[in-house]
């Protein structure tokens, strides 16, 4: 599922504000809803954020897999400390981060450049 910062904080927006703050003030529902969404983005990164990243785009392909609590910062509607992590292919190798979600990019990566990054991605992998 491919989505912008503009697409997420769409649906974060219609989530309980205790859901954005903390673990303990998820309800099980909330924390379901997150966890899939979390675990099916495909978002851009931008590259100031991933260390040592020698892409030629200003932003990088995320694949999102799962979310965390950080510090606590702003959106427009609310004060939040969700997080999204996301695995992000780099010339050395996958880097795992957790981006605020105020600093995603709010354009969609393209089908190609989600195609490579996906594709470096297994290529990383031991194989199972």
């Amino acid at each position: 599922l491919f989505a912008t910062r503009g697409d997420l904080l769409q649906v974060l927006k219609r989530l309980p504000q205790q859901a954005l703050q903390s673990q303990g003030g998820c309800s099980t529902q909330a924390e379901s809803l997150l966890r899939g969404i979390c675990t099916s983005v495909v978002v851009g990164v931008p590259q100031e954020l991933v260390p040592n990243s020698a892409a030629s785009h200003a932003a990088l392909v995320g694949l999102g897999i799962g979310y965390r609590y950080g510090r606590s910062y702003s959106l427009s509607f609310a004060q939040i400390t969700l997080e999204l992590t996301v695995v992000v292919p780099t010339s050395a190798g996958p880097k795992e981060l957790s981006v605020q979600f105020s600093q995603l990019s709010d354009c969609e990566p393209s089908s190609a450049d989600a195609s490579n990054a996906w594709s470096d991605l297994t290529a990383a992998l031991p194989l199972r």
